[in-house]
C-alpha cells in the first residue's frame, strides 16, 4: 500500500482535520459497503499521506476485471460485426530493418 500511497507524512492533522478526513472516508466506505454492485471494501484509512492524500478508502473488485472487459467486448463483436471499423496506418505495413 505505500508504494501506491506514499510515505505516511509526519505532518500532524489537528482534530478538526483528522474528524473531517474521517467523515469523507466514512462516507465512501458507506456507500461501498451498501451498493448492490459495489466492489468489497478492503481497507480504510485516515493516515495522512504524501502527495495530498489526507485519507483513503480501498476497494478490490469482486471478480476478475480484465475478463469481465474481455468478455463483454467479444459479446459486441459477435452481436454487432458490421458497427466494427478497422483502421490501419501507413506504419503498420513497414517492413522491419
Amino acid at each position: 500500500m505505500k508504494v501506491k500511497l506514499g510515505p505516511e507524512k509526519r505532518r500532524l492533522q489537528n482534530d478538526y482535520e483528522r474528524q473531517m478526513t474521517a467523515y469523507h472516508e466514512v462516507g465512501h466506505a458507506l456507500l461501498t459497503t451498501l451498493l448492490p454492485n459495489a466492489d468489497s471494501l478492503n481497507k480504510v484509512t485516515i493516515i495522512p499521506r504524501s502527495g495530498g492524500v489526507e485519507g483513503f478508502t480501498q476497494s478490490l473488485p469482486n471478480e476478475d476485471v480484465l475478463d469481465i472487459v474481455t468478455d463483454r467486448i467479444r459479446q459486441r463483436m459477435r452481436d454487432h460485426p458490421d458497427n466494427l471499423i478497422y483502421s490501419v496506418s501507413q506504419n503498420d505495413w513497414r517492413q522491419p530493418c
